[in-house]
């Protein structure tokens, strides 16, 4: 990727604006301050200027912050001639005060994007870290990247009396965040070595899909280009208005019973099953937690509105002569069972289902395209297109405000898809297949050598029975062994070598997450792989990072310690990280 960029980051204080350029290509900054020491407002209006159509401005959070401030100075600036610098940066400490406060009651900021002074790449929205569960501040992501220098600002932004010292810590401060911001940009285009983001350019993707589309997505999150993707889909087909396209009154599936979500292509065997369903499908619906349990060979199987899965506690199981575990997939379930279910949002009418149709249509267009030319346009187009699929259709279902919101459509899925792999799990048991494990989109199972065609061939019946035979097909993994905590907790090797980890036994997470104790992991990856014994392997050189933990407060409550023979508490910032040492 060949784009031009200046990375940006500004401070107000009561007694000091400070923008801070970065110019990577150069290795060069551009600081501009106003304080009583020092007015810079007009050379920093000039360079604003002077910024080349052709450059992004890499931000933090500037949509919504610093670009907010700066074409609000922009826009004013001329009206502070006869303003000491003190009153003018009290005027723009004033307006950023508002802007966090509009943020604070979900209120938008004053410009929209396109009314902003100059366009720009905002790694805190493509990378969806002002999503409500994945909300992070820089400096956490500097903590989840093992940034060298992770600084809380050193000065308090009401302080009155600034001193020069003082102005060049703040300076100092934010240096370092333009850096880690820079850094951050570096994830997000896949220039690092973190697994989860190696090799996968986001900027490109939305460059490309901009190409492709038209639609403008740069800060964008890849499910808010999923949901606008599918929503600009829908009013071509529907031929209806914007305006018109979102529910009036979401209707909720509470006081209605189970069995009115249940999908027509299941049926069971045993009575025992038959009996379970039934008394599942009598049941209201209530406005709380339901989950509901059966022993299903010798599995315990949990039931419930967020999807079906199995109980099983901490083992491993390898593969043998005699065995193979197989892990069983079922591709594109979710959205393959809203096409082929043939629901839709009621207040939208056929045309949504039509929309997703065609969103599948397109994305195995893309994926076959990529495979022939390799052109990495097709793979953008593909990746971007199971977002719309995934958290563009299905999980926007449920999302408060979405012009797709309808929690019956929701639920009609979720109960289709978990009633299919019980069905199909227990035509596998009564057939005398070990199945061992069930989660929200497929089962595994431990299959005799002898009899793996008849595995197939029964999972082959039931896809089509499902009707997965043409899309959504079951995608199986062989693994020489697994070992596992949980249900969604484990670590197995596949058959070719390569490693899957989930949960507790993940040593790389997404940035939004927390890696702490990643020393964990990585001494169990080492134990079950090589079979090093964690007293060795901890001995051995690790780096601090990976002892590391780290816990954030929110903006209501801090941490503190406590000294049990002095009284003495000392409070700290919000983020905190620690490490357990034997010299305290």
């Amino acid at each position: 990727m060949n784009i031009r960029t200046q990375c940006l980051d500004i401070e107000t204080l009561r007694e000091l604006s400070l923008f801070c350029f970065y110019i990577p290509e150069k290795n060069e900054w551009r600081e501009f301050e106003i304080s009583k020491w020092n007015n810079q407002l007009y050379a920093f209006v000039k360079y604003c200027e002077l910024l080349s159509p052709e450059e992004w401005l890499v931000t933090f959070n500037g949509v919504n912050f610093d670009h907010q401030v700066i074409t609000w100075l922009l826009s004013n600036y001329e009206k502070w001639v006869e303003l000491s610098p003190l009153e003018i940066t009290a005027k723009i400490a004033n307006y950023a005060t508002e802007l966090i406060d509009r943020q604070n009651y979900n209120l938008p900021p004053q410009y929209r994007e396109w009314q902003l002074f100059h366009k720009q790449i905002d790694v805190f929205k493509i990378n969806h870290l002002d999503n409500e569960n994945r909300r992070s501040s820089l400096k956490w992501c500097e903590f989840s990247m093992n940034w060298w220098s992770v600084e809380e600002m050193p000065i308090h932004h009401s302080k009155e009396g600034l001193t020069l010292s003082e102005i060049e810590e703040v300076k100092s401060y934010c240096r370092n965040d333009v850096l880690a911001t820079w850094e951050l940009f570096k994830w997000t285009i896949g220039e690092c070595d973190h697994p989860e983001y190696k090799g996968r350019n986001k900027v490109q993707d939305r460059m490309d899909f901009t190409t492709e589309t038209g639609m403008e997505c740069m800060n964008w999150s890849d499910v808010k280009i999923g949901e606008e993707w599918n929503k600009k889909d829908y009013l071509r087909l529907s031929k209806r208005k914007e305006s018109d396209i979102y529910p009036k009154r979401v209707k909720q599936y509470f006081g209605m019973k189970y069995k009115q979500f249940f999908p027509r292509t299941v049926e069971f065997i045993t009575p025992k099953v038959k009996e379970f369903v039934y008394k599942l499908g009598e049941t209201f619906i209530l406005n709380k937690k339901q989950d509901f349990k059966l022993q299903l060979g010798n599995n315990t199987v949990t039931l419930g509105r967020g999807g079906i899965h199995s109980c099983e506690g901490p083992r491993m199981l390898l593969s043998d002569e005699e065995y193979v575990y197989i892990q069983t997939d079922i591709g594109s379930q979710y959205p393959n069972a809203y096409l082929k279910y043939g629901l839709f949002p009621s207040h939208l009418g056929k045309a949504a289902n039509e929309m997703a149709r065609h969103k599948i249509e397109r994305r195995l267009h893309d994926k076959e395209m990529f495979k022939k030319t390799k052109e990495p346009k097709y793979k953008s187009l593909s990746e971007l297109g199971k977002y719309a699929l995934n958290g563009g259709l299905y999980g926007k279902l449920r999302q408060r405000g979405s012009f797709l919101e309808d929690p019956i459509c929701q639920l009609k899925i979720t109960m289709g898809c978990q009633l299919e792999i019980l069905m199909i799990t227990e035509a596998l048991i009564e057939a005398g297949h070990n199945v061992i494990s069930l989660n929200t989109d497929g089962f595994d199972t431990l299959v005799e050598r002898k009899r793996l065609n008849e595995f197939y061939s029964l999972c082959k019946e039931y896809e089509k029975k499902i009707g997965n035979d043409k899309l959504g097909n079951f995608e199986y993994t062989n693994f020489k062994w697994i070992v596992q905590t949980s249900v969604n907790d484990y670590l197995a090797e596949k058959e070719d070598g390569e490693l899957k980890k989930k949960g507790d036994f993940s040593t790389d997470v997404e940035i939004h997450k927390n890696k702490s104790r990643r020393i964990v992991p990585l001494a169990l990856e080492a134990y079950y792989t090589t079979g090093e014994k964690p007293e060795n392997f901890l001995p051995r050189p690790q780096t601090l990072s990976a002892f590391v933990l780290g816990v954030k407060a929110t903006k209501h409550y801090h941490y503190e310690t406590f000294d049990r023979k002095t009284g003495e508490r000392e409070e700290y910032k919000r983020l905190v990280r620690y490490y357990v040492s034997i010299n305290g």
